[in-house]
């Protein structure tokens, strides 16, 4: 009997056909992205989105924006553009501060687009207490992590956001010619992970995992009303040489939890070829982007 396969290469060719399809090209839209920080000066800023299947990766600024904001009803800036030199755009920058408890409504006009608005209320500050560290307290894979436990109040009958974010700073010194004084420390983030039941228990939030994902979001839904005890880890070797770290919890509000889980199941998607496409959440209407709202709590704590 004669082999098969060069009929099967002949057939599996035959059934091979090119179609082009022309795909409707999107009009670009004003980006807005906002996030509001109790306390902190604001910055908005302002783009243009690229087309579709645009190959370009630049940032097109929109340089002459028309920039407003309400607190409470009453008028609050006034916002002027400001170039941030490290990052290579302008940003619109008011030097108010934001309050904790306050809405803000958003309005931005650019030439040739219609107008873009959003509105968001800043959370009160979150109620938490530093409990412990453990050092080196769980170990895997020959890996050694520190344990850390907060406290936490949540208020009862209401839908709250979290995010855990850990700082360390690095007094670990440079090999430098005599004389040369060392310069100062500096803090680096710490990648976190946890299997609380309060955090993975959470529907949607970022619980980290075994690299960890930067901080913890998480939202109340096992949580609600109570006065429980978070626990989370990193590996030892990220505060090998610190003296000092800092604990950040922070009130998030609905649209800034969401979009950060959307955001990451778009990275999960992009390298992922079995993974749902996911949209990245936007609360801008008559453009995209997101306003946020955030109040920060800090604890500096000595681990030497």
């Amino acid at each position: 009997m004669k082999p098969l396969w060069p009929f099967l290469l002949i057939l599996l060719a035959a059934c091979e056909k090119e179609v082009t399809i022309d795909l409707p090209e999107s009009d670009p839209q004003a980006v807005v992205n906002c996030i509001l920080d109790a306390d902190s000066v604001v910055d908005v800023q302002v783009f243009k989105s690229r087309k579709l299947f645009s190959t370009d990766s630049a940032i097109l600024p929109i340089r002459d924006a028309s920039v407003s904001m309400w607190e409470n009803g009453q008028p609050a800036g006034p916002f002027s553009p400001t170039l941030l030199a490290s990052r290579g755009y302008y940003t619109y920058r008011s030097a108010w501060k934001p309050k904790p408890g306050s809405t803000y409504s958003l309005l931005v006009n650019a030439p040739g687009f219609p107008s873009a608005r959003g509105e968001v209320t800043i959370p009160n500050p979150p109620k938490f207490s530093f409990t412990s560290l453990g050092d080196s307290a769980w170990i895997r894979d020959n890996q050694a992590f520190d344990v850390m436990k907060i406290e936490v109040d949540d208020p009862a009958n209401e839908a709250n956001y979290y995010e855990i974010a850990v700082w360390a700073n690095d007094t670990m010194p440079f090999l430098l010619p005599p004389g040369v004084p060392q310069p100062p420390s500096i803090y680096r983030q710490v990648y976190l992970e946890s299997d609380d039941p309060y955090i993975t228990g959470a529907s949607n939030g970022l619980g980290g995992g075994p690299r960890g994902n930067g901080t913890l979001v998480f939202t109340d839904e096992t949580l609600n009303g109570k006065n429980a005890t978070i626990t989370f880890r990193f590996r030892h070797e990220e505060r090998l040489f610190s003296d000092s770290m800092i604990l950040e919890v922070t009130a998030i509000n609905k649209p800034l939890f969401q979009y950060k889980v959307s955001y990451e199941k778009q990275l999960d998607a992009r390298f992922n070829p079995f993974a749902e496409p996911a949209r990245v959440f936007s609360n801008i209407s008559g453009g995209v982007g997101l306003l946020g709202a955030r109040c920060t709590q800090k604890v500096y704590i000595r681990v030497r």
